[in-house]
């Protein structure tokens, strides 16, 4: 939503004279109490809902409850001929309710009757969940040995190496396309790369995550990596590191949502993957992994800059298959005996807990107490003596 669009609605902010330039920022940072994703999202929403309310001539805000009923009638009507998730009325609500809260009036969304039709339109449109399947080691291995190497195009070596680190690092496809050249520190061991913001983090304080090495192992993120920036002539620039190619050239624009996805399947289609693999596999599989081989949880949470353990434990899939538990037992019964700890970078540098941190206890002593002074008494032949407080005398 444009500042002009929401001044419009905020007639509270109406200013004219010397305040009207300071309505400009003010606007500008109420849009900006969401996250750009969610601004997107509710600019998409708002505009469907501002299209309905213009053809049946309704007021959008402030809207009744009978504007709203209805609004949410044609969206569960769509949804349920579209096979469609409850994700189409939840989505709406949260922007009808931001916005007439920024407006300053009651949203409708928060009646009864409200969240009783939203409660009965997730009984009716019960899709199921479709979590994406975690990638494994296995599928990075036969994935680099085909697509990776001097012999390979620039490209696809690229798309392995966002695999390995979006694998290994768990990120997501917004991490792989944030990083830059400058944000990576390398040597032969070891990769560092800085992220400057992430889902999780809105305010941009930013977080460093840490490769090891695995010599030998075709999918190591340090030796992909090193090898595409010598392709790519990376070092020393701030060009994204996972670039858009147009016409199998390199840009200096990071590579979009829809591009990678879609080269990501091509190449998972061609070791034999379904359509259950995408971008979030990486993350999937490498948090699956961490904590099959009971890396602690609270570290492997740490490294994939999780905030709450229920969004962390929904990423853990349940693996009966050993490909995906590289333990000497694992390795020994699997089709691929390669897949052994050493390898995993994960594993190269232990995630040990540390000691909870020891506070000493403070004691305290008693204060010595403080000597009283002996009063003055003032004997007087055949009277009451006299008694002289030492205050009066100092």
């Amino acid at each position: 939503m444009q500042t002009a669009q929401l001044a419009h609605l905020v007639p509270q902010l109406a200013a004219n004279g010397s305040l009207a330039p300071l309505l400009e920022p003010v606007l500008k940072a109420l849009i900006h109490s969401r996250a750009f994703s969610s601004q997107t999202k509710y600019d998409n929403h708002l505009r469907g809902y501002f299209a309905f309310c213009s053809l049946h001539k309704l007021s959008a805000v402030p809207a009744d409850l009978r504007t709203v009923v209805f609004y949410f009638g044609s969206l569960l009507q769509r949804a349920e001929a579209k096979n469609q998730t409850v994700s189409v009325l939840t989505g709406p609500r949260d922007a009808i309710s931001t916005l007439h809260q920024l407006c300053g009036y009651e949203s409708p969304t928060q009646h009864f009757l409200i969240k009783q039709l939203l409660q009965g339109a997730q009984r009716l449109l019960k899709t199921p969940k479709r979590k994406r399947s975690p990638l494994t080691l296995r599928h990075l291995t036969e994935l680099a040995s085909r697509f990776s190497g001097p012999s390979v195009s620039l490209q696809k070596h690229m798309l392995v190496t966002a695999m390995s680190i979006g694998f290994f690092g768990f990120f997501r496809y917004s991490d792989l396309a944030a990083i830059t050249a400058n944000h990576v520190s390398m040597s032969q061991r070891k990769i560092t790369i800085f992220l400057p913001y992430s889902k999780t983090d809105q305010l941009h304080r930013g977080a460093s995550i840490s490769f090891s090495a695995c010599p030998g192992k075709l999918y190591c993120p340090v030796s992909l990596l090193t090898q595409l920036f010598a392709r790519a002539g990376l070092r020393g620039t701030r060009r994204p590191v996972f670039m858009r190619f147009d016409h199998s050239l390199p840009t200096e624009i990071a590579i979009d949502y829809n591009r990678c996805h879609k080269q990501f399947k091509e190449l998972f289609h061609a070791i034999g993957l379904d359509d259950t693999y995408g971008t979030h596999s990486l993350r999937v599989g490498g948090a699956t992994l961490a904590a099959s081989i009971n890396i602690a949880e609270a570290q492997w949470m740490a490294h994939g800059r999780w905030l709450s353990t229920s969004a962390a434990r929904g990423y853990v899939h349940q693996i009966a298959s050993a490909e995906h538990v590289p333990t000497a037992l694992a390795a020994a019964e699997a089709e691929e005996p390669s897949i052994d700890p050493s390898p995993n970078p994960l594993l190269a540098e232990p995630m040990v807990p540390l000691p909870p941190p020891v506070v000493a206890r403070r004691r305290y002593r008693r204060a010595t107490p403080t000597p009283r002074s002996v009063p003055t008494v003032i004997h007087r032949p055949g009277r009451r003596p006299i008694t002289i407080s030492s205050r009066l005398l100092d």
